[in-house]
């Protein structure tokens, strides 16, 4: 940036405008040089004002660096500019091991997350000011960084995920005027029905098999409803998709929650778990050891049942104003997946199932029993909004999101304790089994890599010892 040798323009334009052209960048013989770096693991920013750019002053940067961070190693990103790899600054290095650069390729410069704060701080600092001096300069700089300290957040590089489309144009015929297609639905057992533009589909994955069944549902829907074929069903023939229960929707049923294909299958699972909790067996093996190493039966049992009561829980909380992430994230940022099994949080969750099952087996069967009845009240009607646990970090999750995590624990514990009591493993719905076997899967490439699951799933005698997922 270089100091003006001019009157300082107006602040405001002759039609009434604030002033918003940034300043011109330039080399002359005046000028002041900008040197920052930003911690992406929580966007704190430090910058530094220099009359030049060479070795000198970037090692006075560094050092500034340095004594922002004392503790542990530093990484600094940067290009390839020739006082990054001088001879000078290499030899400073020597005498300051915490400090290690990673040069970006040449002309790729969108690489380095600094690059996009530059971005900010020119807004912020510069566009529309007129500076006298270096000093106004250097002035702006720490009032601007010091503001942008106190909102930093954490940078990721990449663009964020899109929005998940709650609303999608779907619409499905009044069923009192589709008889037919009613009757054949009840015939084949079909819970759920979408009607399209090129013809008709199931929604259900469980009847993607009766393909040849699709053109006798075109077939209904056209000749019950006296509908030419068209893009788009007319005005007062469409609403919007719901479940199929051979009723017309009434105007009161408008405006509420439906239930979700997830929260379906975790009511089901959830009761699955609630019976086998109350199999006499369990009782019977209460005090002894269970299948996974350091946890009792009356552990795992409890363990078990906190997967059930911990959605009223959430639901009772107020909405949480942390960011949401999605489900795939939160495995990804959870620290006890691959933990030791005395860290601390382990040692947490065996201790808080002892104490959930304190109360003895048919206690908690009980209660488990009467928390799957009260969500089957609560559920179907409970918006779809951001929930979170007190021992997460600074996110949230979507409620449908938590269900299937739950989901996922409640199948392989049960699971556990079935084989802890001499028991079978429950028999769980098979869309429910796909969510959960998806869920495991996306974590087991994760943390081993594609080629070692594609391995494990394909060549045996290539493949790794393990590929657990937890």
């Amino acid at each position: 940036m270089i100091p003006r040798t001019f009157p300082p323009a107006p602040g405001w334009s002759p039609d009434g405008h604030r002033i918003k052209n940034e300043l011109d960048y330039g080399r002359g013989p005046e000028k002041t040089w900008v040197y920052g770096g930003l911690r992406v693991s929580d966007g704190q920013q430090v910058t530094m004002t220099a009359s030049s750019r060479n070795s000198v002053f970037y090692q006075q940067f560094l050092q500034v660096l340095e004594d922002a961070n004392p503790t542990g190693e530093i990484v600094v990103v940067t290009d390839n500019l020739s006082s990054h790899n001088s001879l000078s600054t290499r030899t400073w290095l020597e005498d300051h091991p915490r400090i290690r650069h990673v040069f970006i390729p040449v002309g790729a410069c969108w690489l380095n997350l600094q690059e996009g704060w530059w971005r900010i701080f020119r807004k912020a600092a510069l566009a529309g000011q007129s500076f006298a001096g270096p000093d106004e300069i250097d002035q702006a700089t720490r009032l601007t960084t010091a503001q942008l300290n106190t909102r930093a957040k954490p940078w990721i590089w990449g663009r964020p995920p899109p929005p998940t489309r709650q609303c999608r144009r779907r619409f499905v015929y009044h069923l009192l005027r589709n008889p037919a297609l009613v009757d054949l639905c009840r015939a084949v057992g079909a819970t759920s029905y979408l009607c399209g533009t090129g013809g008709a589909r199931y929604v259900d994955p469980d009847l993607y098999p009766l393909a040849s069944l699709l053109p006798q549902l075109d077939k209904a829907i056209r000749t019950s409803t006296h509908i030419p074929p068209a893009r788009r069903p007319p005005p007062g023939m469409r609403r919007p998709c719901r479940e199929l229960t051979g009723q017309t929707p009434t105007d009161g049923d408008r405006g509420n929650s439906k239930m979700t294909q997830v929260r379906e299958l975790y009511l089901s699972v959830a009761d699955t778990a609630a019976k086998l909790l109350a199999a006499p067996e369990v009782a019977d093996d209460w005090h002894q050891p269970s299948a996974l190493a350091k946890l009792s039966v009356q552990g795992l049992a409890g363990h078990l049942a906190g997967q059930v009561f911990f959605i009223p829980t959430v639901l009772a909380e107020p909405v949480p104003t942390e960011p949401a992430i999605s489900i795939h994230e939160y495995y990804a940022r959870v620290s006890w997946i691959g933990s030791d099994l005395d860290t601390p949080f382990n040692q947490a969750i065996r201790s808080g199932g002892e104490e959930e099952a304190a109360d003895g087996p048919a206690a908690l069967a009980a209660r488990v029993a009467a928390c799957v009845e009260e969500l089957r009240g609560i559920l179907p009607t409970a918006p779809d909004r951001l929930v979170r646990r007190p021992t997460w970090g600074s996110w949230s999750i979507g409620l449908d999101d938590f269900i299937a995590s739950r989901m996922l624990e409640l199948t392989i514990h049960s699971d556990d304790l079935a084989h802890s009591v001499g028991l079978p493993t429950p028999e769980f719905p098979a869309p429910a089994v796909e969510t959960v076997v998806d869920l495991l899967s996306r974590i087991a490439l994760s943390r081993h890599g594609a080629t070692n699951v594609l391995r494990a799933l394909s060549r045996s005698e290539r493949a790794p010892a393990s590929i657990s997922a937890l």
